[in-house]
């Protein structure tokens, strides 16, 4: 055997809470052994609100005229809700969101009919869950925000948007902290599992842990893609999916 470092890729598939773990051997002559695991945990717990997610949408020959239909369709939406009897302060907005003719987030040419488009994300958080009027608020906030606007569960097209899934509601609760813990214990539970038979079936003994790594889920991008592997959160459920990577000394 050379001295270079010989890596042994070992992909261990788990049935336990639906989830995928991964698992790499690390052989270094004159070196301790390691093992490294990747696994998903999910956690659980009643919400404290609820955010109600709408994107005000415009389109337009240009740019700029695509930003004011936008924010229009905004400023229209935002009038009704407080209307409604919505605070202010529940409502927040995002800056546009652009795409440009040919659905792509990068310039390109005018002309042929093209159509630039603009959306902005419209947030209105519903604090103090009562699962009796629960279903009522929310389908008041759409419907006041859409009776004066075009609006839509998904921000435009383009690779952002493409890789941002639909999600009109979204449960949270006011303190993080234990949600996430109890998240990341579960992925640990999950990684030693894993750990414990990649080890057996490579003839060692797993040891102490020389380091681990988090990562929680974001909203967009590759992390929304990556949220495949979390559970889907329940009405009235806050959810949080937590990623680890955790390295194991080998004996």
């Amino acid at each position: 055997m050379s001295k270079s470092c010989l890596t042994m890729i070992l992909v261990v598939v788990t049935l336990v809470v639906a989830s995928t773990a991964f698992a790499q051997f690390t052989i270094v002559p004159g070196g301790p052994d390691t093992l490294t695991v990747s696994a998903f945990g999910n956690a659980e717990a009643p919400a404290d609100w609820v955010d109600v997610t709408l994107y005000m949408k415009g389109e337009g020959e240009n740019l700029e005229s695509a930003i004011m239909l936008a924010q229009d369709e905004c400023d229209r939406a935002v009038a009704e809700l407080i209307d409604a009897g919505v605070a202010e302060k529940a409502i927040k907005r995002s800056e546009p969101q652009i795409s440009s003719p040919g659905g792509m987030p990068i310039p390109m040419p005018e002309g042929q009919g093209a159509k630039w488009s603009a959306s902005i994300k419209l947030t209105v958080r519903v604090d103090k869950l009562d699962k009796a009027t629960m279903y009522e608020d929310i389908a008041n906030i759409v419907d006041a925000a859409t009776s004066v606007a075009k609006a839509d569960a998904k921000p435009n097209m383009g690779m952002m948007g493409m890789m941002t899934p639909a999600k009109l509601l979204t449960f949270g609760v006011n303190d993080t902290k234990a949600l996430k813990g109890l998240a990341i214990k579960k992925a640990l539970e999950e990684a030693q599992q894993t750990a414990a038979v990649a080890a057996e079936g490579a003839g060692k003994k797993l040891g102490p842990i020389m380091s681990l790594q988090s990562m929680d889920f974001g909203t967009e991008g590759i992390m929304a893609v990556m949220s495949m592997f979390s559970q889907p959160s329940q009405a009235g459920v806050a959810a949080m999916s937590m990623f680890i990577s955790v390295t194991y000394k080998l004996e």
